[in-house]
């Protein structure tokens, strides 16, 4: 996307946005607190959690439908825009409901607010495909690392002026409201258009955008479901420093899955939906088996050097005490290779005739994850984390398992 220049656009928006993101994160930690950053983690796991249900698949799903030539007329646009908003009522009504019973039992604050800030995520979340299908690279490279300076700015400021939790939350929701605002903006003149041309007579049914696009979205809702559990799981089985630590591995894991993310969201996905005769994709599969061994590489080292020195930069750097789960937080190191090389295999299989295989593959590793968790939840922090590590291990097995049997098939 955009060549060579496009890739240095992306590559140094990517960088700088797992930078930003970092910093943020610990920025609203060192301004609430173990107690608020507990809260503030809670709050966006519900998010992360739901915004994939209310986009459905979006990236895959608007993707696959233009490059097969229907997102031109009236009756698909209205096809789509009823398809997303049907899939955003039903995650909203969730989330206000998980919401309304956290705000009982944990005090994270007001309704109307937390309802605010879930809908703005919704179109700052699908304008993304729609900067993907026009190939616009300055557009897929700086609107992520949009939202992350955004958010480092709302962290900066929490700490300057010594904002409470609900204050920050607030700030946050009228940024996200701006950034909505920009999504709107930008992709309302091309949904216009298409509005106003005549609907065609083989326009796809229902039943054709169904299938796959509700494929899409539960195998994108897997992707990163046990990343997205680790809060909501320490909040409920352990106390608030065990809540706290779990957001604090959630932002280092998360820095973390941002790279192959990026490389696969904003760069190869396209040529995945693309991707018809068969050289094309042992082309892709040959790449992504490349880009396994790169990591590979890369990862080992880093995870010893986060077993050793993980839970002491982390130390310095937050504003709590989290000594008591210094040793489960060394069991990052475990996550890391897992976590990213799971991800990069499993993009070959992403292609619209293989994601309810992927799916699966991937609600089995959650499944495993969570089933872990639970056997072992006397371990505490420790549990989860090596829980997840072997979750991953599970899901690495099964994709790498999938693209051997289809090099042997071809």
């Amino acid at each position: 996307m955009g060549g060579r220049r496009g890739g240095i656009w992306i590559g140094t928006a990517a960088l700088l946005s797992a930078v930003g993101s970092l910093i943020a994160q610990l920025a609203f930690e060192r301004a609430l607190g173990v107690d608020g950053f507990a809260l503030w983690a809670y709050l966006l796991s519900l998010i992360g959690l739901l915004i994939p249900v209310a986009c459905m698949g979006s990236n895959h799903f608007v993707l696959s439908e233009f490059y097969a030539g229907r997102l031109d007329t009236r009756g698909d646009a209205h096809r789509v825009l009823a398809y997303f908003g049907v899939f955003t009522a039903f995650a909203l009504v969730t989330f206000l409901a998980l919401n309304l019973r956290g705000a009982r039992s944990l005090g994270l604050g007001s309704l109307w607010v937390a309802g605010l800030l879930f809908v703005a995520h919704v179109p700052v979340s699908l304008v993304y495909s729609i900067f993907l299908a026009r190939a616009q690279t300055r557009w897929v490279a700086l609107w992520p690392l949009a939202q992350v300076l955004m958010r480092t700015a709302v962290g900066c400021l929490a700490i300057l002026v010594a904002w409470n939790y609900e204050t920050a939350i607030l700030a946050w929701t009228l940024a996200c409201l701006t950034l909505a605002s920009v999504a709107t903006l930008q992709v309302w003149p091309s949904w216009r258009s298409r509005l106003g041309r005549s609907a065609s007579a083989g326009a796809s049914s229902w039943r054709r955008m169904l299938v796959p696009g509700i494929g899409f979205g539960l195998s994108d809702l897997f992707e990163a479901l046990d990343l997205k559990l680790l809060v909501p799981l320490a909040a409920l089985l352990f106390a608030a420093v065990e809540t706290a630590a779990a957001g604090l591995a959630v932002v280092v894991l998360s820095a973390a899955f941002f790279f192959p993310h990026v490389l696969i969201s904003r760069i190869l996905l396209p040529a995945i939906h693309r991707s018809a005769e068969q050289s094309d994709r042992m082309a892709v599969r040959a790449l992504f088996l490349r880009l396994c061994a790169w990591s590979l590489a890369v990862l080992l080292p880093a995870s010893a050097l986060t077993y050793v020195y993980g839970y002491q930069l982390i130390a310095f750097a937050v504003k709590g005490n989290y000594a008591s789960q210094a040793g489960a937080l060394s069991c990052l190191a475990f996550c890391l290779a897992p976590m990213c090389i799971s991800q990069l295999a499993a993009a070959p299989h992403m292609e619209r005739k293989r994601t309810w295989q992927l799916l699966r593959w991937r609600a089995e590793a959650v499944v495993l994850f969570v089933l872990l968790t639970m056997t072992w939840r006397a371990a505490g922090l420790t549990a989860l984390l090596l829980s997840f590590a072997l979750g991953r291990v599970w899901l690495c097995v099964r994709v790498l398992s999938g693209l051997r049997l289809r090099a042997n098939w071809s």
